[in-house]
């Protein structure tokens, strides 16, 4: 399933989804244009994640609705890898596996558990070297998904964008 993550779940989203588990093919999801956010909405990274969650929660809600038992548990979260987020048009696209791949090495963690502390309410605090699963109001930390990707990919993109109009 392709979700355009600035405009979200459209009709035609729940048709398909609620085709799909009727033939018991399990929904993978995958949240397109998200060089819109940077270029459009030009929201602050928090707010980029809160439109990504958005849209998962919307398509969950479709898939719970019309869950088949056979299927098992088919929810749809990043931190499992049956979410990817990328740009059709830039041709660029991940996963939380992606990142996890890249940073497991940092951080001494399996892959998969780094998937989880790289999606929801954990934060990484750099000075104690420690994951904390909410932010603490004293120290101004990013949630991790901001910090280790988004950022990551925001700077990214705005170099290809800046080496493309001027190169």
């Amino acid at each position: 399933m392709v979700v355009d993550c600035i405009e979200g779940v459209c009709v035609q989203t729940e048709t398909v989804l609620r085709q799909a588990i009727q033939e018991r093919i399990r929904p993978i999801l995958f949240l397109n244009k998200l060089d819109r956010i940077f270029l459009e909405l030009q929201s602050d990274l928090e707010q980029c994640y809160i439109n990504l969650c958005n849209s998962i929660e919307s398509v969950n809600v479709i898939c719970s609705t019309y869950k088949d038992d056979k299927l098992g548990d088919i929810e749809l979260i990043p931190s499992t890898g049956n979410v990817g987020f990328g740009s059709g048009l830039q041709s660029w696209a991940f996963t939380l596996e992606t990142f996890a791949e890249m940073y497991h090495g940092k951080f001494g963690l399996s892959k998969k558990y780094l998937m989880k502390k790289l999606w929801g309410n954990h934060y990484w605090d750099d000075k104690n070297h420690k994951w904390l699963k909410k932010n603490d109001k004293n120290k101004i930390l990013e949630r991790s998904f901001c910090q280790f990707i988004l950022k990551l990919k925001f700077f990214f993109f705005c170099f290809s964008t800046f080496f493309f109009f001027f190169f």
